[in-house]
C-alpha cells in the first residue's frame, strides 16, 4: 500500500505546478495591465482583505490583502495559506508577496515567496523603465534574468479599484499580460466586465460587477463592489475565494484530515481497466472534453486522426553508431541551459560524468542516467518550482522533478531532450505526468520516474518544453476524458 501511495503521489504534473503556483490566479500573481490613460481619482484608502478559500465547496486555506498608503504610492503586501491533500499526503502551503506602486498604481518592485515543507522559492523584481529585472533564489541556485515589457505593469490588487474610479460599464475589455513566477513569463488575460449582480455575503446584501477573466480557453470570475474591493472569486477545477472577517478566515483549517484529493478530483476518467499498463505497447484512445488545437498530440510516436489518437512505444534498433555529442544548429534549444535546467553548471556536468563513466554511446549513456535519476530521487509530492540543482541536492521529487534533473544531466552529455507534459494511465484513470523526449538518432520517450526506456504507450503526449509553455495544460486539467478503444 505504501508503495502505491509513493508511486501515485507522484503522478501528478501540473496539479503541483498549477494548482500551488498557478490557480492561486488572484491571490499572489503579478497582473501586468496596458497603461491606462491617467485619470482624475480619489487616493485609494488603507484597507484590508480576509478571504476563505474553497476547492469544490470544501474550505481548504484563506489569503488577506492589505492596500497601505506610503509617500510615493502605495504597498500592497498579500498572504495565502493552503492545506492541500495530494492522493493521501497532506502539505501546508504558504505564500507571501509584498509590492511597491507608485500614485498611479503602477508597479514598482515586488517580491514573493513560497513555503511548502522543506521547499522554498523567492522570487524578486524591480522595474526600471519597461524592464523587469528578476531574482529568483531557492535553496540550491540563484538566478538572474530581464524581461522587457511592452506595457506599463501594474498589480492586480490596485486594478479593479483603479478601473472602478475609471468607471466600469458593461461588456467593456481589458487585455492583460500576467507575470508567472512560476516559469519567469507573461501570457495574456482578457477581463470582461459581463453585469452588475447583487451577492449575499454573510448575510449582507451586496452589489457588485462580475467581471470574467478568459485565460487560453479557461474562465474564471471575480465580483467587486463600489469602492473596487474584492467580494469574491470563482477560479479554475472548482476553486473559490469569498470575502469575510479575519477570524471566520482562519477558522476551520486545523487538523483536517478529510480534505478533497485534488490529484484524484482533476485526473481524467477513462473507460476501461489495463492489466499491465507498464507493459503496454500500443495504444488507440478517443480524447473527448476539451478541443485538441494548438497541442502537439500528433507527431512522433504520436499520430491523430480527429479525436483518435495512436501511441506506439518505439521500437530501439541496438546497433547504436552514434557518439556523443550530438551536434547542430537544430538542436541547441535543446542541448542549452535554461534557469530551471541548469546543464552548465559544474555539480551538474560532474555528475553527469560520474554516471556516463566515459560512455559515449546515446543509448548507453540514455539508460545510465534514465536508471540513476530514478534509483537515486526519492519519489514524493513537493510543492516546488522544479530546478535541477536543488533536486541534485535534495533527491526528492515526483515526475516534474525527476523530468528536469534528467533533461539536465542528458543535456550536459550532449544529449538533445525536452520534457514532455500529458497523461498516463495509473489504476484505472490517467494522471498529468511529465517524462522526457530524448534524441539518439531518432526522438525517444523516457520516463525516469518510472525507470522506462522507452517509456509505454499510455503516455499520451500534449506539450513538450519549459513551464512557460507547460502553462497551457490548464486547458487540459479537469475536462479530459479519455476513452481506451485498443492496446496491446
Amino acid at each position: 500500500m505504501l508503495a502505491r501511495l509513493r508511486l501515485a503521489s507522484a503522478l501528478k504534473i501540473l496539479i503541483i505546478l498549477f494548482w500551488g503556483l498557478m490557480a492561486f490566479f488572484l491571490i499572489k500573481r503579478i497582473h501586468l495591465i496596458p497603461e491606462i490613460q491617467p485619470i482624475e481619482f480619489e487616493q485609494l484608502q488603507d484597507s484590508e482583505t480576509w478571504m476563505s478559500v474553497y476547492f469544490k465547496g470544501q474550505k481548504i486555506g484563506y489569503s488577506v490583502q492589505s492596500l497601505t498608503k506610503i509617500e510615493r504610492g502605495y504597498v500592497v503586501d498579500q498572504k495565502s495559506y493552503l492545506r492541500l491533500n495530494l492522493m493521501g499526503l497532506v502539505q501546508d502551503v504558504r505564500t507571501l508577496t509584498s509590492a511597491q506602486l507608485n500614485p498611479a498604481m503602477g508597479l514598482r518592485s515586488f517580491n514573493f515567496f513560497l513555503s511548502a515543507g522543506p521547499i522554498r522559492y523567492q522570487l524578486s523584481g524591480t522595474l526600471s523603465g519597461l524592464m523587469l529585472e528578476l531574482t529568483h533564489v531557492t535553496p540550491g541556485y540563484k538566478g538572474k534574468n530581464n524581461i522587457v515589457l511592452k506595457e506599463v505593469p501594474r498589480l492586480a490588487a490596485g486594478l479593479m479599484p483603479y478601473l472602478v474610479q475609471k468607471g466600469l460599464e458593461k461588456d467593456q475589455r481589458f487585455k492583460v499580460p500576467i507575470f508567472d513566477p512560476s516559469s519567469l513569463s507573461s501570457r495574456p488575460v482578457q477581463v470582461v466586465v459581463e453585469d452588475t449582480e447583487k451577492l449575499v455575503i454573510d448575510g449582507q446584501v451586496i452589489d457588485t460587477y462580475r467581471v470574467r477573466l478568459d485565460y487560453f480557453d479557461t474562465h474564471s470570475y471575480t465580483w467587486v463592489d463600489a469602492q473596487g474591493e474584492t467580494v469574491k472569486e470563482e477560479g479554475l477545477l472548482g476553486m473559490s475565494l469569498v470575502r469575510t472577517t479575519p477570524e471566520k478566515a482562519v477558522e476551520g483549517l486545523a487538523g483536517r484530515a478529510d480534505l478533497t484529493d485534488l490529484v484524484a478530483a482533476t485526473s481524467a476518467p477513462t473507460n476501461r481497466v489495463l492489466e499491465n499498463p507498464r507493459e503496454v505497447r500500443f495504444l488507440k484512445a478517443r480524447l473527448r472534453g476539451l478541443d485538441l488545437s494548438g497541442f502537439e498530440l500528433d507527431g512522433g510516436r504520436q499520430v491523430l486522426a480527429g479525436d483518435l489518437v495512436d501511441v506506439t512505444r518505439e521500437t530501439i534498433d541496438v546497433r547504436d553508431l552514434a557518439r556523443l555529442p550530438l551536434k547542430g544548429p537544430e538542436f541547441e534549444p535543446y542541448l542549452s541551459a535554461t534557469e530551471f535546467i541548469q546543464s552548465k553548471h559544474p555539480k551538474i556536468i560532474h555528475q553527469a560524468r560520474v554516471i556516463a563513466k566515459g560512455s559515449r554511446s546515446p543509448l548507453e549513456v540514455i539508460d545510465r542516467i534514465v536508471t540513476w535519476v530514478h534509483e537515486h530521487l526519492d519519489k514524493r509530492p513537493t510543492m516546488s518550482v522544479p530546478s535541477a540543482l536543488d533536486v541534485l541536492e535534495t533527491k526528492v521529487g515526483d515526475c516534474n522533478e525527476h523530468a528536469v534533473l534528467a533533461a539536465a544531466l542528458l543535456r550536459a552529455s550532449g544529449l538533445p531532450s525536452k520534457i514532455a507534459v500529458g497523461v498516463l494511465y495509473f489504476e484505472g484513470r490517467f494522471y498529468y505526468h511529465a517524462w522526457l523526449e530524448v534524441y539518439w538518432g531518432q526522438w525517444l520517450a523516457v520516463d525516469p520516474l518510472l525507470g522506462q526506456v522507452p517509456a509505454d504507450a499510455t503516455h499520451i503526449r500534449f506539450l513538450t518544453g519549459g513551464l512557460d509553455r507547460q502553462a497551457e495544460m490548464i486547458r487540459v486539467i479537469g475536462r479530459l476524458e479519455v476513452d481506451i478503444l485498443e492496446e496491446r
